[in-house]
């Protein structure tokens, strides 16, 4: 397999986590609202390597799955274990856009937008997408805004990289279906 190839492999199937293994954090705030910690899971590469943990955030009054089945304010955050390329990165958001059962070319102008966004990773670095209706997505790497993107079509297709029927991670997916918190601490 070449280098690409398995680079692209391991985006798709890695988790985010803390570079200090501290749980990312049970709150988050994003428009002005206060929302919890409603699923998180760690992504892993051929279940060996740990890509990143992730952890989607949402109002308390709504379950998990709620925030996989309609646009609401919701924050999907991601912390890198590894370096990942900004261009590994849209590749694999490409890969699975393409195969998710959703209309792209009235997105296609927008989600270039978002991927021209994109940063190269390190390890601690974090990602953070968060959506809030009829005002827009915004995409932050470690809590700096890079770019906000307008409409819930969007959000409801870009979150479906991580949350859609055909997810980049399907254990994140379950994950938040769920409503687990994978990433707890005892």
């Amino acid at each position: 397999m070449s280098a690409r190839l398995l680079g692209l492999a391991m985006l798709l199937l890695a988790p985010p986590v803390l570079a200090d293994n501290a749980p990312l954090p049970e709150r988050w705030h994003h428009a002005g609202l206060e929302l919890e910690r409603k699923a998180s899971a760690p992504v892993h590469f051929a279940r060996i390597f740990h890509v990143y943990d992730a952890a989607l955030y949402g109002p308390a009054e709504l379950p998990a799955r709620a925030l996989a089945e309609a646009p609401v304010t919701a924050c999907l955050v991601i912390e890198y274990r590894m370096d990942v390329s900004a261009e590994r990165l849209r590749e694999a958001a490409d890969t699975v856009l393409r195969r998710q059962q959703v209309d792209l070319a009235p997105l296609a102008a927008r989600v270039a937008r978002l991927h021209a966004a994109y940063r190269d990773v390190a390890e601690g670095d974090r990602f953070t997408l968060c959506h809030a209706p009829q005002t827009g997505t915004t995409l932050l790497l470690n809590g700096e805004a890079l770019v906000s993107i307008e409409g819930d079509d969007f959000a409801q297709a870009y979150f479906g990289i991580w949350l859609g029927e055909e997810p980049i991670a399907p254990r994140l997916r379950e994950a938040v279906l769920d409503g687990e918190d994978r990433l707890s601490r005892a």
